[in-house]
């Protein structure tokens, strides 16, 4: 069987769902990924065919529903026909038994009304929310749930698709609702896999929190500067991550702001290799993910789980049901200074070595983490069963 994975994004752990995708698929099929140059180039993984796209998606601007790529401007509906229209002509190029679409949140609105492919396709859909208020107790602004309602109204369309084969949500119970829908299977995908080996000296010493990922406003690293202002001179924190060119500015200056309270900050900024994010996240006495709204769960949570380190997270969605749960740190709401840094404070001045949340980061890892990423993808296509 050939299976077509196809992703126009080449940041964040794009690359790294797409190459944990592949690897679970071999033995047993054929692979071609179809991604952008740079994405590909992070693939490091033999036995797969690549078709290069290029550069990646069009990017957003800040003017809502805007896109831009060299200058030129899209609306959202632009960028989704060149995207569907790019899907079409390598599925024509590659004949594939099965196409999955890694990322289809962009372009689902118009996927729904498209004709049905001459094969059967998966897609994978990374914030569903429409169940946030139900589930997690989590009431969205007006806009959210609007367009909540309306990506949960067209992932049931799409299910309903004679080429529709499964939706996997990176949310368990998004998944669960949609099984008991006509149609299409749903399947919850677990966090890919570390695709690293874990450094067996990674460092003991610990101290403050670490903020890291894809460096944006998103991330709320102004809001974790706020909560340091007051009484935190000598509190260690590590900033690490790639930073969107556009923040560049507005990072240095709030990293000026910490050290201008006394705070000792450590600037990790730039790309990261996998073990040095290991051992970035292995010297933080906790991981803070002080995000304002955040739909979706955060690789994050698995990443510091790897490494038994605690995390300080928001009050809302689903990371908040996960970190409660799993009990692996603290939820808090990241807009109030004084609760988020009394949360920080809480972990990071615990005596070292009581290690209170170390079983349940290895029951997190356990179950979100490890083989249970690729027992889901192999099982979608029933790899395990094949003759």
């Amino acid at each position: 069987m050939r299976i077509c994975l196809f992703d126009w994004n080449e940041g964040g752990h794009n690359p790294l769902y797409l190459r944990s995708f592949a690897a679970a698929l071999l033995p047993g099929s054929e692979v071609v990924l179809a991604a952008p140059d740079a994405a590909l180039a992070r693939v490091d993984l033999d036995g797969v065919r690549r078709r290069p796209l290029g550069g990646q998606r069009p990017q957003p601007t800040a003017v809502k529903n805007q896109f831009s790529r060299n200058g030129q401007l899209l609306d959202k509906s632009e960028a989704a026909a060149e995207e569907l229209d790019l899907i079409a002509t390598v599925c024509d190029e590659v004949e594939p038994d099965h196409l999955v679409l890694m990322h289809a949140d962009p372009v689902l609105r118009w996927l729904v009304d498209r004709p049905p492919f001459p094969f059967p396709h998966s897609i994978c859909v990374f914030q569903a929310r429409a169940h946030y208020r139900s589930a997690y107790g989590t009431k969205l602004p007006l806009g959210e749930r609007v367009r909540a309602r309306y990506q949960d109204h067209l992932v049931a369309r799409w299910q309903r698709k004679p080429d529709a084969h499964t939706v996997f949500a990176l949310d368990k119970i998004a998944a669960q609702r949609w099984s008991k829908r006509r149609g299409a299977a749903a399947r919850w995908l677990p966090e890919p896999p570390i695709p690293v080996a874990i450094p067996a000296d990674l460092d003991k010493e610990r101290s403050g929190c670490i903020l890291f990922g894809m460096l944006a406003p998103r991330k709320g690293l102004d809001l974790l500067a706020d909560a340091l202002s007051v009484d935190s001179a000598g509190f260690h924190v590590t900033v690490a991550g790639e930073v969107e060119p556009s923040y560049r500015e507005e990072l240095d200056a709030l990293l000026a702001k910490m050290r201008g309270h006394g705070v000792e900050v450590t600037d990790r900024t730039g790309r990261l290799s996998d073990e040095e994010v290991m051992r970035a996240l292995a010297t933080a006495r906790c991981a803070v993910l002080p995000y304002r709204f955040h739909a979706g769960t955060s690789r994050v949570l698995t990443e510091a789980a790897v490494v038994g380190t605690p995390v300080v997270a928001p009050d809302h969605g689903l990371i908040a049901h996960q970190v409660r749960e799993y009990e692996i740190g603290l939820t808090v709401d990241p807009t109030d200074p004084a609760a988020l840094r009394s949360a920080l404070f809480q972990i990071v001045k615990d005596p070292p070595g009581t290690d209170r949340y170390a079983a349940n980061l290895k029951r997190y890892w356990h179950e979100h983490g490890g083989d249970a990423f690729r027992r889901a993808a192999r099982a979608t296509f029933e790899l395990d069963n094949a003759a």
